[in-house]
Parts: C-alpha cells; structure tokens; sequence
C-alpha cells in the first residue's frame, strides 16, 4: 500500500515538472500576427506565426505556424504544394532531401482541423501537428528552411508573407 502511494506521488510530481516545463517553454512564443489562408481566391482559413520575439528575423528563433481550416482540403493537394514550393525556394538537393519526408505526413483536413508546425531553434527541430496530435519530426540544421514554403523568395503568396512577417 506505501508503495503504491509512493508511486502516485512521484508520478504525480513527474507530471507537474512535465506540465510546468511545457507551459514555460510555450509562454516563450508570442503571437506576431495573423491573417487569412487563401488558396485560388478562396479563402479555406488561417494562419497564426508566432516567435520568440517578433521583430527578429524567423530564420535565427523558434517559431510555429498554426492553420485553422474551414474548408475540406485533400492530403494530395498539400504534399503538391510543400513540394512545389519547397523546390521554387531551395536550390540545395541536400537541403531538399532532408526536408521533404516530411511531406507525406499530410493527410486530408476538414472543417475545423488545424495544422501546427514548430521549430525550435535550439534542437533545430521541426514537428508538424495535425490537431493537437504530432504526426512527423525531422531534426537537423537545415529544418527551420522548410518555412521558405511561406517566407522564401518565392512564397505560397506573397500576400500572406507580408501579412505575417510585416502585420
């Protein structure tokens, strides 16, 4: 029976160092802008950009982006576009080949899904999130160049990267 409290109590602790770990580190993000999500004049729904400081460039920090959807979107049309746009932005086939594995982890969104991507500048780590739920990782020093699909030279739209780089 001690034991058993023992335990509950150490997990207990253990969850509480967990949790207030996680809120700390998200607290660190702040929220530099919004705008709409467009896509052939259509507008499908948002995008939030959020960092570490605002006014500092989104290649030398953390940062997310996070699309809330409303409208149905199928898988193949966003492995189409992240390929697209991550070739039109990144000469390197070094660089490329270690970004685009992440590409098949979309799946089809509906009404109300949300995709999250994070960077964290320290790991050089990428997750994508699909409502809540992590669906892929890459770790390595060129992850935070996936972004480029919407702040490279030859963004999803240029509209967009304005909106969110320069609100």
């Amino acid at each position: 029976m001690g034991i058993a409290i023992q335990k509950s109590i150490i997990l207990l602790i253990a969850n509480s160092i967990f949790v207030a770990a996680h809120s700390a580190h998200a607290s660190t993000f702040k929220e530099c802008a919004e705008a709409p999500l467009t896509v052939s004049k259509k507008n499908v729904g948002k995008v939030q950009y959020a960092a570490e400081q605002c006014e500092k460039s989104w290649q030398n920090q953390s940062i997310e982006l996070e699309f809330s959807y409303t409208e149905n979107i199928p898988a193949w049309a966003f492995r189409r576009a992240a390929n697209h746009f991550l070739k039109k932005n990144i000469a390197s086939k070094n660089e490329l080949n270690k970004l685009m594995p992440i590409n098949r982890h979309y799946t089809q969104v509906k009404n109300g899904d949300t995709y999250r991507l994070h960077y964290d500048h320290t790991s050089t780590s990428l997750r994508l999130f699909l409502n809540g739920q992590q669906i892929a990782h890459i770790k390595n020093q060129y992850a935070n160049q996936y972004f480029k699909i919407w702040f490279g030279s030859a963004p999803f739209s240029d509209t967009l990267k304005r909106q969110l780089l320069n609100p």
